[in-house]
């Protein structure tokens, strides 16, 4: 629905994996600093979740404007401790099928002299997120948010108490943090009693990882959370979100990706498979499981492009 600013990808598969992808025109008064999140559905309950919605209303209170209204409560990234600007956001491109699903979108005005773009991949057992931030002029600040239902969040990489009292307003709403710092792979558990959700950030050099928990639909219910920052003028997250039920291991063990030619390659290691999903830079995609490409899509007119595959720069693993 590029008009209304909305992107829906399903995929069949015994998960029921649906995500909601917003690049809308800002809302007015109502609206939220949202560009380019999304939430995430699976195993018949909402798993990836957007806080930002009271169950009452909170206009007059500081916890709407830091915190339900503000990026942070978003699965989104915040530069420099702020929310974006009430901007829209371009579609680039949607391409599905049965089993697996893509969307590309753009903001290059939520936050001056930064361009994001964003990638979400559906397929029947996992989604794949690919951020792409370029700050031309300065090293800028980039926090990226994931928010997602369970009892506990856990990271192995993050073991110290963390002091979030001198950031900007909002984070203080941030409870129960838990900080450490990975220069490699990086793995987060949201713990829940029936499906639990698998994240898998790709490594890519010195980053800061925050878990604990914020305000849901009160400031009583508790929403875990995790916040990957990285500082730069050129970085790129890459991550799997996997929920899978009961005591079942996720399948995704390893991530890996590499720029090339104004492009992107990255690889996902789920079980013996490794699937790939390449996007040019003129914005042709090609999803390929093992060797047998399952999606594809190009630019009106061309022919599809060929996709080398050369050094990987970035990588992340489950094991």
């Amino acid at each position: 629905m590029p008009s209304a600013g909305h992107a829906i990808l399903r995929t069949a598969g015994p998960a029921g994996l649906t995500a909601a992808f917003t690049f809308s025109p800002y809302g007015g008064s109502h609206g939220h600093f949202d560009k380019l999140s999304f939430v995430l559905f699976g195993w018949n309950r909402e798993l990836g979740v957007d806080p930002g919605r009271a169950a009452s209303q909170a206009y007059r209170l500081p916890i709407h404007k830091n915190w339900y209204k503000a990026t942070i409560s978003h699965n989104s990234v915040v530069v420099d401790g702020q929310s974006q600007q009430p901007v829209a956001g371009s579609l680039r491109l949607f391409a599905s099928n049965e089993r697996y699903a893509a969307v590309v979108a753009d903001c290059d005005t939520a936050y001056k002299g930064i361009v994001h773009r964003r990638m979400l991949v559906m397929t029947p057992t996992y989604l794949l997120v690919w951020d792409r931030l370029d700050s031309p002029d300065e090293d800028r600040r980039f926090d990226w948010f994931y928010h997602n239902r369970g009892h506990e969040v856990q990271c192995e990489a993050a073991g110290e108490q963390a002091d979030l009292s001198a950031e900007p307003p909002g984070y203080q709403y941030i409870q129960q943090a838990i900080q450490g710092t990975s220069t490699g792979p990086v793995a987060i558990a949201f713990l829940d009693d029936t499906v639990t959700t698998h994240l898998t950030v790709a490594g890519n050099g010195q980053v800061q990882i925050v878990v604990g928990d914020g305000p849901g639909s009160s400031i009583l219910e508790r929403v875990p959370l995790a916040m990957i920052r990285q500082t730069g003028r050129s970085v790129r997250f890459a991550a799997v979100i996997e929920p899978v039920t009961g005591s079942a291991k996720p399948s995704v063990s390893s991530v890996e990706w590499r720029e090339e030619s104004g492009g992107v390659t990255i690889e996902i290691m789920s079980g013996p498979a490794v699937e790939s999903v390449r996007l040019a830079g003129d914005l042709g995609i090609e999803i390929r499981s093992g060797q047998k490409t399952v999606l594809t899509s190009r630019p009106a007119g061309e022919q599809p492009a060929q996709f080398p595959h050369t050094g990987v720069s970035g990588q992340a693993s489950n094991e």
